[in-house]
């Protein structure tokens, strides 16, 4: 077993190309062999490596937290203007522009003015503080589309508080 030939030079080529910096591609069969790629320099410089993990997180916007916002809006439980404050009522706490004033909508589109990342990683070890930090982030440009991977953050925090659960949680009805 071997990844595919076209495979290998797609990701090459987009290396090349300067599509992205580096990829890394596995194939595993059911009796657990493994085949890997890995192409490229991360773009802090090192060379990517098979151990390189990347951030999925525009993923999970698409195929966990949108479709969790929907659902619930669909239900009745919450609205597309319905404010941060409603759900987090320390949002923004002491801020001119606050936090608590965005909508869901704004969250959505993305024009709340939440920056587009944070190194929370190296301010909060643990799930909840590392929340905290976003709550207490000040806007930048509110009204203006910034693509925010806080605001997803935060749009899968109110998921969780509305639907009780957390989205990590499989769901056991499939």
């Amino acid at each position: 077993m071997h990844i595919p030939e076209p495979a290998r030079r797609v990701l090459t080529q987009a290396v090349a190309d300067g599509v992205a910096p580096g990829a890394t591609a596995a194939l595993v069969d059911t009796a657990g062999a493994v085949d890997a790629l890995a192409v490229g320099r991360r773009q802090d410089g090192p060379g990517v490596t098979i151990d390189t993990r990347y951030d999925l997180a525009s993923l999970t916007k698409v195929v966990a937290t949108l479709p969790s916002v929907l659902r619930l809006i669909a239900a009745g439980e919450f609205g597309l203007d319905d404010p941060v404050g409603r759900f987090f009522s320390g949002a923004g706490w002491f801020q001119g522009s606050s936090l608590a004033e965005a909508t869901v909508r704004a969250l959505l589109t993305p024009t709340s003015g939440l920056p587009a990342w944070r190194q929370l990683f190296a301010q909060a070890g643990e799930r909840r503080t590392a929340m905290a930090a976003v709550l207490q982030s000040p806007l930048e440009r509110p009204g203006q589309v910034a693509n925010s991977d806080l605001g997803f953050m935060l749009l899968g925090a109110v998921v969780e508080r509305v639907a009780h659960a957390r989205l990590a949680r499989p769901n056991p009805r499939g």
